[in-house]
C-alpha cells in the first residue's frame, strides 16, 4: 500500500505541473481592448516608464477578445498600453523586460486611485499573469518562488475585489500549483483541491473561454484516471477549443499530444504542421517561445515523443 501511495503522490505532481503550465498563457488577456502607439506608458501620478510599444499585432483583435474570449475590457489607456506591453517580447528575456515594466506603471495605477475598484482589479490582473510568466522564465528556484507567491497574492487581489471575474480565479490557481511544486510533493498534494476549486469556478464564470477550454482539456489529459483523468474528456475540451479560435495554436498544440497519447500519429502530425507553420497565431509571442519549438521538436522526433513531454513535464 505504501508504494501505491507514493506513486500516486507523484502523479499527482506530475499533473499539477503540466496543469499550471498550460494556464501559463490561457488566460493572458485579461483587460486589453485595443493596440497602443506610444513609445512609453505614463502613470496617473506622472511616471513614466519607458518601454516600446510594438506595433505587431501580439494578441487578436479587440472584437475577436470580445466576442471569442470574452474579456472586461479596460477604459483607462495606461492600464491597456501596460497590458499591451506586458504580451509583447521574440524571445524570454524580452518579455520578461517588458512584463517588469508593466507591473511598475500597474503598481503606480493602484496607489494613485485607491478608489478605484474596477481599475485596480484590472491592474492586479496584469500582475498576476506578469508575475507567473516571469517565474516560468528565471531559472533559480528561490526567485522563482518570489514571483508566484507576488502573482497569487495579485490573483487574490482581483477575487477580493471582483470575484465575478474569472482570470483572478484562474491566476491564483496558476501561481498556487507552481508554488506547490517548488515546495514538495505532500505540499502538492493538500494543494490539490483549492487548486481545482479555482479553476473550475473560472469555467464556470467564463465557460466557453478558449483559454480555460484548454486548461480543462490538458488537465484532464494530465490527471492519472483515479483522480478523475480522461482521454476522451481532453479531447472533447480541445477539440471545442481549436473551433472557438482557430488561430490559438497553444490549443492546436495540447491536441496533437491528446492524439499522439491516444495513438493518432497522423492526426497529430498534421496539427503539429498547422503550429509550426502558423501566420496569425492568436498569442504571438506565447507561439514564437513555447508551441512553435515544441511542435518543432516533436515532428522531428516523434517515435520519442514521450521523453520529449517527461522533459517539458508534459507527461505523467
Amino acid at each position: 500500500m505504501a508504494g501505491k501511495k507514493e506513486t500516486f503522490v507523484s502523479l499527482v505532481e506530475v499533473c499539477w505541473r503540466g496543469m499550471t503550465r498550460i494556464m501559463a498563457v490561457s488566460f493572458v488577456v485579461i483587460l486589453l481592448s485595443g493596440i497602443g502607439s506610444a513609445n512609453s506608458v505614463t502613470t496617473t501620478t506622472g511616471h513614466a516608464v519607458q518601454g516600446s510599444v510594438s506595433e505587431v499585432r501580439w494578441f487578436p483583435a479587440p472584437d475577436v477578445l470580445t466576442n471569442v474570449y470574452h474579456e472586461i475590457l479596460p477604459q483607462a489607456d495606461v492600464l491597456r498600453n501596460a497590458y499591451q506591453l506586458a504580451l509583447q517580447g521574440n524571445t524570454a528575456s524580452e518579455a520578461i523586460a517588458d512584463i517588469q515594466k508593466a507591473i511598475t506603471v500597474c503598481e503606480a495605477y493602484i496607489k494613485a486611485n485607491p478608489n478605484d475598484t474596477v481599475g485596480s482589479a484590472q491592474a492586479y490582473g496584469i500582475m498576476a499573469y506578469g508575475y507567473f510568466n516571469i517565474g516560468e522564465f528565471q531559472t533559480n528556484d528561490d526567485d522563482k518562488l518570489k514571483s508566484y507567491t507576488a502573482g497569487k497574492n495579485a490573483a487574490q487581489k482581483v477575487v477580493e475585489l471582483e470575484p465575478e471575474r474569472w482570470d483572478g480565479w484562474a491566476w491564483y490557481a496558476n501561481n498556487l500549483g507552481r508554488i506547490s511544486q517548488l515546495k514538495g510533493v505532500i505540499k502538492s498534494l493538500f494543494l490539490l483541491d483549492p487548486f481545482k476549486k479555482h479553476l473550475f469556478q473560472a469555467e464556470k464564470l467564463s465557460p466557453n473561454n478558449p483559454f480555460i477550454l484548454d486548461a480543462i482539456g490538458d488537465m484532464y489529459r494530465q490527471l492519472p484516471w483515479i483522480a478523475g483523468g480522461s482521454m476522451s474528456k481532453s479531447k472533447e475540451y480541445l477539440e471545442r477549443d481549436v473551433k472557438a479560435d482557430p488561430n490559438y495554436t497553444l490549443a492546436k498544440l495540447d491536441l496533437a499530444i491528446t492524439l499522439l497519447e491516444d495513438g493518432k500519429k497522423d492526426q497529430a502530425r498534421a496539427l503539429l504542421t498547422e503550429v509550426v507553420n502558423a501566420k496569425n497565431s492568436s498569442w504571438r509571442a506565447h507561439w514564437l517561445i513555447w508551441e512553435k519549438p515544441k511542435a518543432e521538436a516533436l515532428l522531428n522526433d516523434m517515435d520519442n515523443y514521450k521523453k520529449l513531454l517527461d522533459k517539458w513535464h508534459m507527461l505523467i
